[in-house]
């Protein structure tokens, strides 16, 4: 019994080829997120996302990008960001020196809030920065003994 041929011939490359090509262009027909080839296109986020300010309904967002880009905020009451509320974007340039500050509102009802911080490229939407999740506190809405140890 011969032992089997493991090689593989330029027609079965071929097909394979064929087939990979076919599956990643129904991939990207399907609405699968595109793959940004070029980094410099990207902007990043440059020493993570702060909150501040906080009230029983509202907190002071912020992260600095490293080139002009719109920041996207989403807010959620859990870190698995079910159900999260996209904020309205804003614009970061260098007259502000590439800092998004965002009133995050509508709180009320919140204990913990869950934010994720992004940066799309002015002009292009597309070349997004990863993602950058941070989480706050709100403080209670009821009065309650405090007590400092």
């Amino acid at each position: 019994m011969a032992p089997p041929n493991d090689s593989l011939t330029r027609r079965d490359f071929l097909a394979t080829s064929v087939r990979v090509g076919a599956g990643l262009a129904g991939m990207t027909l399907l609405g699968a997120p595109a793959i940004v080839l070029a980094e410099g296109r990207r902007p990043t986020l440059q020493g993570g996302v702060m909150s501040g300010d906080v009230l029983a309904d509202r907190a002071m967002l912020w992260g600095q990008a490293s080139k002009p880009s719109r920041m996207l905020v989403d807010i959620a009451d859990n870190p698995e960001f079910r159900g999260a509320r996209q904020l309205a974007p804003v614009d970061v340039l260098p007259g502000s020196d590439l800092i998004g500050k965002l009133d995050a509102t509508g709180l009320r009802g919140m204990q913990d809030v869950h934010y994720r911080v992004r940066f799309a490229a002015l002009g292009d939407e597309r070349a997004l920065s990863e993602p950058v999740v941070g989480r706050l506190r709100l403080p209670p809405s009821t009065s309650r003994d405090l007590r400092f140890v």
